[in-house]
Order: C-alpha cells, then sequence, then structure tokens
C-alpha cells in the first residue's frame, strides 16, 4: 500500500511539475518585452500578473495615446475592440482600463493595460520629498518618507525595486544598481512626486 501511495505521489509531483513548464513555457511565448507612451513618466511591466501600468504627466489627454512596444518573438498583439494592434501605430483611449492580447500560435494571454495621470501641481505642494545626493554612488536617502511606497524604475521603464517606508528619512541602497538614470517615484496614498537621479561608479 506504502508503495502505490509513493508511486501515486510521484506521479503527481511529475504531473504538477509538467503544467507549471508548460505555463512558465507559454508565459514567456506571450509576453510584453517593453512597452511605452510619448512623455510618459514611467511605466512597469508586472509579467507574473500580466499587467502593464503607465503614470503621464499632469495634464495628458489619455484618449488617443500610442503606445510603443515589443513582445516574444513570433506574437501579435490584438484587441477586442481595435483587432490588431501595432507597435507605433494604433492608436488606443485609456481613458478606462485596456485589455490586450498577445498570441503567439495556440497559446495567449490577456494583459490589462492602466494608464493614469500623475498628481497635480497643487497636490505636490502638500506633498513633496527630496532625494540626495544626487547623482549618488552607494545610497540616496529620501526625506518626508513616512508612510510611503518608495519605488525605483531605470530608464526604460522597468521596476528594479520597490520598499514600505516608515521612515521620515529613508535610506536606500543602490550599491548593487548599475550606472545609469532611474527615477524614484515616492507615493502616499493617491499623490506621487517623480524624481530624477543619476547613478555613477
Amino acid at each position: 500500500m506504502k508503495k502505490i501511495t509513493t508511486i501515486v505521489a510521484i506521479f503527481a509531483l511529475a504531473f504538477t511539475g509538467l503544467v507549471q513548464n508548460l505555463s512558465a513555457q507559454e508565459s514567456n511565448l506571450t509576453a510584453f518585452l517593453t512597452f511605452s507612451i510619448p512623455n510618459q513618466v514611467t511605466s512597469t511591466i508586472d509579467n507574473d500578473a500580466s499587467t502593464i501600468a503607465v503614470l503621464m504627466p499632469q495634464g495628458s489627454n489619455l484618449t488617443a495615446l500610442i503606445p510603443t512596444f515589443t513582445v516574444s518573438e513570433g506574437a501579435t498583439v490584438s484587441s477586442t475592440l481595435l483587432g490588431q494592434v501595432t507597435s507605433t501605430v494604433t492608436e488606443i483611449d485609456f481613458t478606462n482600463d485596456v485589455t490586450l492580447t498577445v498570441i503567439n500560435g495556440e497559446a495567449t494571454r490577456d494583459w490589462v493595460i492602466s494608464v493614469s495621470i500623475e498628481s497635480s501641481i497643487a497636490d505636490k505642494a502638500s506633498f513633496d520629498v527630496n532625494v540626495y545626493p544626487n547623482p549618488a554612488s552607494e545610497y540616496i536617502y529620501v526625506d518626508n518618507a513616512y508612510n510611503t511606497t518608495i519605488a525605483v524604475y531605470n530608464i526604460i521603464g522597468n521596476l528594479v525595486t520597490v520598499v514600505n517606508s516608515n521612515q521620515d528619512k529613508y535610506e536606500l541602497d543602490l550599491s548593487t544598481y548599475a550606472s545609469g538614470t532611474y527615477l524614484v517615484r515616492v507615493q502616499k496614498a493617491d499623490q506621487i512626486v517623480t524624481k530624477k537621479i543619476s547613478i555613477v561608479k
């Protein structure tokens, strides 16, 4: 009886591993590799959740935006409302969340694209942060960081790290970051401040 139970358990584990491998392969076939909108502040691709979040400057018109993107080799992008979606060509209304489907052979995946507008100047007046030193090499400090979420993006909009701060002055370790330009996005409730920094090694 124990042998039968062991054999069943082994088959179950093998089947689970096979399903996970197939799921991962399908995910790789239907991925957004890059996604951006002209004049954006940041864009974040979450491959696990199949979501993309784009932050646009105050005053942006979300009704007619043309995204630039790349997807997995051999894949195409479509929309129920628009049909085939082409990078740098298709105009999309992002007033509400938009679902884009990446298709590669028989593999398909729905992605939800959310585009929002950063806080107004009036909002920023009541919530501002200071990020220093700039340029930096090992650490940066974020003032007025109590009860905020601090996210760091590279220059193409990929999320590098995100932390929740319960300190008024937060120290962020940059020692493992490569030299380059980064965006530090600090969010408190619905208020967002974005600062550009340079890392020099």
